[in-house]
């Protein structure tokens, strides 16, 4: 069954859905050419997915009868932020945000540090597709967001819900271990916080940047002997957290 998530122009409740947004509209009736009576899956980023049958298609809006209504239990027990420097080639960016939404991803942060070469992250409204896109591919039952850039130190605060983590070479501690340690939890209890994993560009942090991390209360962690793409942590480290909240 097609799954959608709906606008802000849209609405959807126990009884009933209107669709008004002329891209759903457009795509329900012209693209996908669906008639009365066949059934979608709507999202309004609650949480929730509700079953609709769909009754009248018209130019300007589309009715349906909400047949069920139930949690979407696809969604990680925890908060996963990904603050990532905003690389220099797009389409590795597009992709890391594309993947990160499969893999669970609550958030995610465009980060400015010393070595990003682009200081402007541009084509929001793409990437926003992008994340939407994914979301309802992958049976996500909301779309993570996308939050302002900010500075590397600008995203450090104290917080016994927050955990910052920090991957570079040469760190002792694996993060597969950090996992077990911080987020599996003791009797069973996982972590239901906010875990933010913050990542360099291609150059990657400098020395400076993880001292100053560290300082703030980041943890520090190896993901291994070889050096992996930027894009590539965030799926790596994305894995091993589901993996570790047995998601996977």
């Amino acid at each position: 069954m097609h799954r959608f998530f709906v606008s802000q122009l849209d609405v959807v409740d126990d009884v009933q859905a209107l669709i008004c947004s002329e891209d759903l509209i457009h795509q329900f009736t012209k693209v996908l050419r669906f008639e009365k009576g066949e059934q979608v899956i709507l999202l309004n980023n609650s949480g929730f997915q509700y079953e609709v049958e769909l009754q009248d298609l018209g130019s300007k809006k589309i009715l349906g009868k909400v047949l069920n209504k139930k949690f979407c239990e696809t969604e990680l027990p925890m908060k996963l932020v990904v603050a990532q420097a905003i690389l220099k080639n797009m389409e590795r960016l597009e992709w890391m945000f594309q993947k990160g939404t499969e893999l669970g991803v609550s958030a995610f942060i465009p980060l400015l540090s010393d070595r990003t070469e682009r200081k402007v992250l541009g084509k929001v409204e793409r990437l926003h597709r992008i994340l939407k896109e994914a979301a309802e591919q992958s049976g996500r039952g909301k779309v993570p967001e996308l939050l302002e850039e900010k500075k590397f130190e600008k995203i450090f605060g104290e917080s016994d819900e927050k955990i910052f983590v920090v991957p570079h070479p040469g760190a002792t501690q694996k993060f597969s271990d950090f996992c077990k340690e911080k987020l599996a939890g003791e009797n069973g209890e996982k972590f239901s916080g906010e875990l933010v994993i913050c990542i360099g560009p291609e150059g990657g942090f400098t020395d400076k940047e993880v001292y100053f991390a560290q300082s703030k209360g980041a943890h520090v962690v190896s993901l291994g002997n070889r050096i992996l793409r930027a894009e590539t942590v965030a799926m790596v480290m994305g894995t091993i957290v589901a993996e570790t909240m047995g998601e996977m």
